[in-house]
């Protein structure tokens, strides 16, 4: 069995974007509208896409794939109890499985186990719940944070970490709490996404405190900081060399960092995003999505998918709002996003 790292939240939403907490009352309203009428709202652009049955949440956060391509998963925000805003999917026929809950207003990330027979899923409430899959049971409760958990990973050495408004933690998967993942005092700040390497060595945060801060994958123990403008993306690719990181807080042209994870040097900068919210590589490691938007005056989203060895751009993509999502399946031929009133897989990539 594989690992599944969650490859970025994108947490930004539309209180960052200039709405309210958790989404503002209008745009709330809007994106209920569309949902329920079908109005007001562009298609996606640039490929082959699905649009794929909705849950019951007014903004779709996560995307993923289990390990093995057999389901999918979606979870978002809701404006209210948060029952039924996480969808489990078969990957073959795309039916929508079950929903299940995400706590108080919704949940911000899901990721799969090695086996992909459990659902982690990060709660707006501080909650890491755990789903059977695909029948949606629920197994177990994380506890710890207190505040909202905004990134969730799951790793092959049967550890769950979290980013969260309060830093990261560390569990084992029975829910044991293996450790609070320490950063300086100096530079506190919400983590917005965790992931870690595919053999469960390492782990890795980021968010608004300016640092990728790599760990130990079993004990937590601190390997290493980089310093980097905010992000809310990470992802390891499959032979655990580099570590691509998406930046939201740098410049107006925000880019995706490729690091070396032995050395700690900067690898490369890909171009175009104004922000983004979301990387991931494809589970053969020859493709990384990028997942955001390029700014104007439309809260138009942008994918660009990448060649991972010679990182030169494969694919633009665009959604009808800003992109928080991406996730490539095993070979790298289909990607689940956000960016539309419902989750979009897109194929043929």
């Amino acid at each position: 069995a594989g690992t599944l790292a969650a490859g970025g939240l994108g947490v930004l939403g539309w209180q960052e974007l200039g709405g309210g907490a958790g989404g503002s009352p209008a745009r709330s309203a809007a994106n209920a509208f569309k949902k329920a009428t079908g109005l007001g709202e562009a298609d996606p652009t640039g490929g082959t896409w699905t649009m794929l049955e909705g849950v019951d949440a007014y903004e779709v956060r996560s995307t993923a794939f289990s390990p093995d391509g057999r389901y999918m998963a979606v979870s978002g925000w809701t404006s209210g109890a948060g029952t039924h805003c996480v969808g489990i999917y078969d990957g073959t026929s795309r039916a929508r499985l079950t929903q299940v809950d995400g706590g108080p207003n919704g949940a911000n990330q899901v990721a799969f186990s090695p086996d992909g027979r459990r659902l982690a899923v990060a709660c707006t409430d501080g909650r890491v719940r755990i789903y059977s899959v695909p029948d949606g049971r629920p197994v177990a409760t994380l506890t710890g944070p207190k505040k909202r958990a905004m990134g969730v990973a799951w790793s092959s050495r049967g550890r769950i970490a979290a980013a969260t408004e309060e830093g990261g933690f560390l569990w084992e998967a029975s829910g044991r709490l293996v450790t609070r993942l320490t950063r300086k005092d100096k530079y506190p700040g919400e983590l917005y996404s965790a992931a870690f390497s595919a053999d469960g060595r390492m782990v890795a945060t980021c968010g608004a405190d300016q640092f990728v801060r790599l760990y130990d994958g079993v004990t937590g123990a601190r390997i290493a900081d980089l310093g980097t403008p905010s992000a809310t993306g990470l992802a390891f690719s499959p032979d655990g060399r580099t570590l691509a990181v998406g930046e939201y807080g740098g410049t107006d042209q925000n880019v995706v960092r490729v690091w070396d994870v032995r050395t700690h040097a900067e690898l490369a900068r890909l171009p175009g995003h104004k922000s983004i919210a979301s990387v991931a590589f494809s589970g053969d490691g020859r493709r990384l999505a990028s997942g955001g938007n390029d700014g104007g005056s439309s809260l138009q989203g942008s994918i660009r998918v990448w060649d991972a060895a010679s990182r030169s751009r494969l694919r633009l993509l665009t959604t009808p709002s800003h992109c928080m999502s991406v996730a490539l399946d095993r070979e790298g031929t289909r990607m689940l996003s956000s960016g539309a009133g419902k989750p979009v897989l897109w194929t043929g990539l």
